[in-house]
């Protein structure tokens, strides 16, 4: 339980640094996590700029200009997990986060 318990607070401090780190850094440094690559980075910067700082992860979603599999590779690769009671603390305030990111099926 403990264990179980440490790895959760680890995991919610590694999710916070990446949301740090995409709400301070430049678009270069942007470029250095994985998945983001020279578009990403000025899609996010821009919409930094133009909407003030990304409030949680989940926000990414909703950013029109970046790549249909963007959230999905992004989560993976930055190993970020545990956002599903964020989604439900969002969406039962009402918030306004919105998937634009249709899975298609095969």
């Amino acid at each position: 339980m403990v264990d179980e318990n440490w790895k959760v607070d680890q995991q919610k401090k590694h999710n916070e640094n990446i949301l740090n780190f995409l709400n301070s850094a430049n678009m270069k440094v942007l470029q250095a996590l994985p998945a983001v690559g020279p578009k990403s980075a000025c899609v996010i910067h821009t919409y930094r700029d133009l909407n003030g700082e990304i409030k949680n992860l989940l926000e990414l979603k909703s950013i029109q200009g970046l790549a249909r599999n963007f959230w999905k590779k992004f989560v993976q690769d930055n190993q970020i997990s545990g956002l599903e009671d964020e989604e439900n603390t969002e969406n039962n305030s009402g918030g306004n986060v919105q998937n634009q990111f249709v899975e298609e099926e095969s």
